[in-house]
């Protein structure tokens, strides 16, 4: 008899918002003690894959190439197998040949996860079945930030008014050779709006490299952390990309009562605050704004593991 649902990504983490978020399923449903297997796509082999596949009615695939999630759609229809697979970014985002090989994909899926309006849209033309869900999962981590940069924040809030934080995993470009988080333009941006800190959060410390001389009022921290404890410490979430999916920080900002500023690239959760990229009159005003509005109380990230709308899915159509 076969198992219920496979679960194909990438563990342990490294440093990425697809990995986090499949890291924090794992994690969730086996809290919830549902049963599942996983893959892990970091010992990659067709044939492990397929053995794996042919032993489930489900298949739920997380990964972020156009070219293996056509496969994937492919080798769960010759194994008959329930086809799941979750777009984690904007669908057409990518050149004529990938933006085509995901319409197959999504067209040849037995249920194509989207995960903003935009990309639902599109998807709901070629696949009736589409379902738009968000990302986000609250994380179970209880990790805390080192003392060190505890102290430095302390240090920043005591000389600052209003404390602003973006974050990046890496330093990517997109196709068009654009800066996808945008981190160039806010530490620019900072430098000049010195009335404001800004904390940079580059776990990979990528962008450490290139801003080896930045002044008092930016501060980053170039290692690994635990985004959502900084976010206890700061005001305003800026999310500065060029393109996106459903982010995960800006729900955790969210939830810990963040102000949050974003790009008006995707469509955002109603309490984001939009900006146009390039813009900065129009985020200098916003940032005013802000600073002189009551602050918001923050709170701790909700946990209520059933209301995660994957949980809700898997509930509904794979363990029903």
């Amino acid at each position: 008899m076969r198992e219920k649902i496979l679960l194909i990504g990438k563990r342990p983490l490294p440093i990425g918002g697809v990995t986090i978020h499949v890291d924090r399923l794992v994690t969730i449903l086996e809290k919830l003690e549902m049963p599942f297997s996983f893959y892990n796509l970091k010992f990659f082999s067709v044939i492990s894959l397929t053995n794996a596949i042919l032993k489930h009615k489900y298949a739920h695939l997380h990964s972020s190439s156009s070219i293996f999630r056509l496969f994937f759609s492919l080798m769960c229809i010759c194994t008959h197998t329930k086809s799941i697979i979750t777009i984690h970014g904007n669908l057409g985002r990518f050149s004529f040949v990938y933006n085509l090989m995901d319409y197959m994909a999504v067209w040849l899926s037995d249920y194509p996860i989207v995960i903003n309006q935009n990309s639902y849209l599109k998807a709901f033309k070629i696949n009736k079945k589409t379902l738009l869900m968000s990302a986000y999962i609250p994380s179970m981590s209880n990790e805390k930030l080192s003392n060190n940069i505890v102290g430095m924040i302390e240090k920043m809030k005591s000389r600052y008014e209003f404390i602003c934080i973006s974050n990046a995993y890496n330093f990517s470009l997109g196709k068009d050779g654009e800066e996808i988080y945008g981190i160039t333009e806010l530490v620019t941006f900072f430098r000049e709006e010195n009335e404001y800190g800004f904390v940079l959060s580059d776990p990979s410390g990528e962008y450490s490299k290139r801003f080896i001389d930045v002044p008092d009022n930016i501060f980053i921290i170039n290692k690994p952390h635990p985004f959502v404890e900084v976010l206890k410490y700061v005001d305003c979430y800026i999310r500065y990309t060029s393109t996106d999916g459903d982010s995960l920080s800006i729900h955790e900002a969210i939830d810990s009562g963040s102000f949050v500023i974003a790009t008006d690239v995707v469509d955002r959760p109603t309490e984001v605050i939009l900006v146009h990229r390039g813009d900065f009159i129009e985020l200098k005003k916003k940032l005013h704004f802000l600073s002189t509005a009551v602050q918001k109380d923050k709170t701790d990230i909700s946990r209520d593991l059933n209301t995660v709308d994957i949980v809700k899915f898997y509930n509904k159509c794979v363990f029903k």
